[in-house]
């Protein structure tokens, strides 16, 4: 991923996750693509969530419109991946 001088990929996450707080705030429901950019999850992985009933959401045609509030509470309590540190 190519990223912009001046900025970190970890800014650019947290500034992600408040706009999902505040989303959720306003509960304002979003599309699966806007959750996606939110939560650095693919927009296929936000409908997966949505079918398995991981998070609250309703299929319109073939996109996917989630509630903030059940995604924020997910990613809060998502296992984290990648590496253990030693």
């Amino acid at each position: 991923m190519r990223q912009r001088p001046g900025r970190t990929r970890h800014s650019a996450s947290v500034t992600a996750h408040s706009k999902l707080k505040e989303a959720a705030a306003k509960n304002k429901p979003l599309t699966s693509s806007e959750a996606a950019r939110m939560t650095g999850y693919s927009r296929d992985h936000i409908g997966l969530l949505c079918r398995r009933k991981f998070v609250g959401g309703t299929k319109f045609g073939r996109d996917w419109v989630v509630d903030p509030q059940s995604l924020l509470a997910y990613v809060a309590s998502a296992p984290k991946v990648g590496r253990r540190a030693s």
